[in-house]
């Protein structure tokens, strides 16, 4: 037998491991937890050999991003940190959104342009999974969004074609609005893929009734978070239920939940 020790993430990885992760995830993920291994939180980190650190920051919830640069690979995507600002290079603390990694051949900004992050703000980057303001910042703006249009979607049914071999009638679909799309891609760093044991420990079982009849005010964090990740899971085997949750108010609910949390 041999075991093999050290560091996991992008720095030792094959550059084709972020594709086969997420085939097996979506194999393996709904029969339960799937550990760090396939986390891609954990997986895309880490620089190889030369490359830049851009990291891209925001001033404000929901606000435009910019790039700085970093040398410091601590840094987490959530974290506050001090960046210059203007000609002056005032000090500001900012949120890290997003982290990526570039060679001299495709950098997105020459690095002339681009200043570097001063420090972590440390007197306000306590990063935990407790801190939910910080961590899933990039949600907050979907409770107004949905609040807003509260129907972010419709079935979709083939009324005209005649069901003959030529002319063969299409499944029923359902087309959602380009909103949904986005808040998919924005929550996918944050889906429990050990949901159905959080549900368990919580004596609920994989169900619409079941998750969306529990008490939020008893719920914390992780079973929130858990919520939608099953709701968005099943949707995969259940088609409806994702624009069901939505167009019930439920979304919603649980992302005011999530911020309400300290």
């Amino acid at each position: 037998m041999v075991c093999v020790k050290g560091g996991f993430n992008r720095s030792g990885l094959h550059e084709d491991y972020a594709e086969f992760a997420e085939r097996i995830v979506e194999f393996i993920s709904f029969y339960g937890m799937y550990g760090s291994l396939l986390n891609p939180r954990i997986y895309n980190k880490g620089r190889k050999g030369e490359e830049y650190i851009y990291c891209s920051v925001s001033f404000s919830s929901g606000g435009k991003t910019y790039y700085y640069l970093t040398e410091d690979e601590t840094i987490s995507i959530g974290d506050k940190v001090i960046v210059p600002v203007g000609d002056y290079d005032s000090e500001r603390s900012v949120t890290v959104q997003n982290i990526e990694y570039f060679d001299d051949e495709d950098l997105p900004m020459p690095l002339h342009k681009v200043k570097a992050i001063i420090r972590k703000d440390n007197a306000d980057n306590i990063y935990s999974q407790t801190n939910m303001d910080t961590e899933h910042e990039v949600l907050r703006k979907y409770i107004d969004a949905f609040k807003q249009n509260p129907s972010q979607g419709e079935w979709v049914v083939d009324r005209k074609s005649k069901g003959i071999l030529d002319d063969p009638i299409q499944m029923p679909y359902i087309k959602f609005n380009d909103l949904v799309f986005d808040f998919l891609k924005d929550f996918e760093s944050f889906m429990d893929m050990s949901y159905q044991e959080t549900l368990r420990e919580n004596n609920l079982d994989w169900s619409y009734t079941s998750i969306t009849g529990y008490d939020i005010e008893n719920a914390d964090a992780v079973l929130i978070v858990a919520f939608i990740t099953a709701i968005i899971r099943a949707e995969k085997f259940c088609d409806g239920i994702l624009l069901k949750a939505i167009n019930d108010g439920y979304m919603v609910r649980w992302l005011e939940r999530l911020f309400s949390i300290e």
